[in-house]
């Protein structure tokens, strides 16, 4: 009987479990949901970030290049005087006199103190102790000549009768040397034999279209010849500058800068200048020359 039992017993687990797992089997599967990640979205993310980063790339481009722009022509200022101290301070092969190196130097430390400067016709402001200078060409002359050579001055005064020579004054004053050294002044008839501190005029002739009567500068350096022209850095008070220039573009008062003198090829004479290199000779024009010298 107890056999039995246990017989019944197994034959009802046996069938259990056969319907559980024939249950199980017709139960149907629900897919695993799973998260969906926004692609989209993220792109556009990325898209937004890069735009942004693009955009201050270029403001910060166009922001670099205003300053460049800005600073560029300063620069350019600072290098041409840069320049013009270092050739000023190389030996000039024995042919720079006292006068002319004392009266070069002076130039370079009055340019490089400079706070504000600007061209006056008529204006004699030339204040060292607060570096500024509003003044026009025979002014500004007339100051250096009487630092570096007091007694050259007081003569040039003397024999034109002006206390504050003009162009004019200089220009006649020149063409009235002899040959023979007197009165502190040698003339000089040849743009080749130009030294440092020479003082250089022109006066333009009633066909000349530039709209000014003359000019008086200061050699800065010896001239360099090119075919019949020479380059000859000076220092002025102008308008305007030269070429290689310490004044600001758009600027006028004192400065160093170069300019070009054509020369007859005849006499070796002056005939013509360029105000920048480059640009038109101006024709209609008279030149004359002098080197202050020791008494």
């Amino acid at each position: 009987m107890m056999i039995k039992t246990k017989i019944t017993m197994m034959f009802f687990a046996i069938f259990a479990l056969l319907y559980s797992l024939q249950c199980s089997a017709t139960v149907p599967q629900h897919p695993v949901k799973r998260p969906v990640h926004h692609v989209v979205k993220k792109t556009r993310h990325v898209k937004t970030t890069a735009h942004k980063t693009v955009h201050k790339h270029q403001t910060h481009s166009r922001t670099h290049h205003a300053r460049t722009h800005t600073r560029h022509h300063s620069t350019i200022a600072r290098a041409a005087l840069q320049d013009s101290i270092e050739e000023a301070e190389q030996p000039a092969h024995g042919l720079m006199s006292s006068i002319g190196e004392h009266m070069v130097r002076f130039v370079h430390n009055t340019i490089s103190t400079l706070r504000y400067t600007a061209y006056k016709l008529g204006g004699t402001h030339f204040d060292r102790s607060k570096g500024v200078y509003i003044i026009d060409c025979s002014d500004y002359v007339d100051h250096l000549l009487q630092v570096s050579n007091p007694a050259a001055y007081s003569s040039l005064v003397h024999s034109t009768g002006s206390d504050k020579p003009t162009t004019e004054h200089y220009y006649h004053f020149f063409t009235g040397l002899t040959y023979k050294p007197r009165h502190y002044w040698n003339k000089i008839d040849y743009v080749k034999e130009l030294q440092p501190g020479d003082i250089l005029v022109f006066r333009n002739n009633k066909n000349s279209h530039t709209g000014v009567s003359g000019h008086v500068m200061v050699v800065m350096n010896k001239p360099t010849r090119i075919q019949d022209a020479f380059m000859v850095r000076v220092t002025d008070s102008a308008s305007s500058g030269h070429s290689q220039d310490t004044r600001l573009p758009h600027t006028s008062g004192i400065g160093i800068g170069t300019m070009k003198i054509k020369v007859d090829p005849d006499t070796g004479e002056p005939s013509a200048y360029a105000w920048k290199l480059g640009s038109t000779f101006e024709h209609h024009v008279n030149f004359a020359m002098a080197r202050p010298i020791e008494g």
